[in-house]
């Protein structure tokens, strides 16, 4: 009983640090401007929060597939494709696909790009591995390695000034999206998480391993294809949507199981995607009013994120 009232207490706290800081990344210092600053900001926040939950619900669910809390779904290659496209366009076409294609056309190519690559592991790479996921990770690990090394290949060939545009679009940003590309990042994780919750029962009994999990009656390879097709959709559009975010969902999913101390994922998902968009919030309004825009949210986000899975490794083996 004290337990389930502590987790209340801290879902209830995290919930009232968003409002509160939601509430200072509206209004502060925006001379009440409601025609551009506000609604401006409110698109940026709405932003924050599905971006949020995308990326928490993808690491928690890869994790609880994996059977490992030190990987994330980038492990598999879905950011390292993106950056491979987005060097391409500017390689391409040069900093004139930014107007050609727009905001819109940016998001929906590179959403596409992730899942045809995602469905492509899926049909020819997964067979192959014959349902051994440990095998799955390391072909997804050395296609990762390859095509980072392809995207620097390309970047080389890049002038300097184009380059600086490509870092602008791979960094971590919540202000590319559109209310368009919004709504429909929305729509599409809003029915995502809908299929999330009808199976949470079945992610508890997953995370017991294959062996367990069959012999409790779940057909196990068939939800695992399943969670790795949300998974790549959660990544792709979370990905297109803010760009790059490395480290954020081991230091959020282990932050999350710290706190929560429970195996049961209707915990664990809703309070991870808390702690994501209280985080992104935090990192956002120091960029914006510390830092005055002198670093990156990608910079702040993977230097805390990075120094804590580096202090897991080298503290927390039991976590692995």
């Amino acid at each position: 009983m004290e337990k389930n009232m502590l987790k209340k207490f801290l879902g209830i706290s995290i919930i009232a640090g968003i409002l509160f800081l939601a509430i200072i990344f509206l209004f502060y210092d925006s001379d009440m401007d409601f025609n551009y600053i506000i609604p401006h900001r409110m698109l940026r926040l709405a932003t924050i929060i599905v971006s949020g939950i995308c990326i928490a619900n993808s690491s928690i669910i890869f994790q609880t597939i994996t059977n490992n809390h030190l990987l994330v779904p980038s492990v598999m290659g879905y950011e390292a494709i993106y950056l491979v496209w987005q060097s391409l366009l500017i390689l391409l076409f040069g900093t004139a696909s930014i107007p050609f294609l727009g905001s819109l056309g940016i998001f929906v190519s590179s959403t596409i790009i992730v899942l045809v690559y995602a469905l492509a592991l899926h049909k020819y790479i997964f067979p192959l591995c014959k349902g051994d996921m440990y095998t799955f990770l390391l072909f997804g690990f050395i296609i990762s390695l390859v095509l980072i090394t392809s995207s620097q290949i390309i970047q080389l060939s890049i002038n300097p000034g184009e380059y600086s545009v490509l870092q602008g679009m791979i960094q971590t940003s919540f202000n590319r999206a559109d209310i368009t590309t919004l709504v429909i990042t929305m729509t599409i994780a809003t029915a995502s998480i809908f299929i999330i919750k009808n199976s949470l029962r079945i992610l508890d009994v997953i995370v017991l391993g294959e062996y367990h999990a069959k012999s409790l009656g779940v057909n196990y390879s068939s939800y695992l294809n399943l969670w790795l097709v949300i998974i790549a959709i959660l990544t792709a559009i979370s990905t297109s949507l803010i760009g790059l975010t490395a480290f954020i969902g081991i230091f959020i999913s282990n932050l999350t199981y710290s706190l929560t101390n429970s195996a049961k994922h209707k915990h664990i998902l809703p309070l991870a995607s808390l702690l994501t968009i209280l985080i992104f919030m935090i990192t956002e309004l120091l960029v914006e009013h510390f830092f005055n825009y002198k670093i990156t949210v990608n910079i702040l986000v993977n230097l805390v994120c990075g120094t804590y899975f580096f202090l897991i490794l080298l503290f927390k083996k039991n976590h692995v």
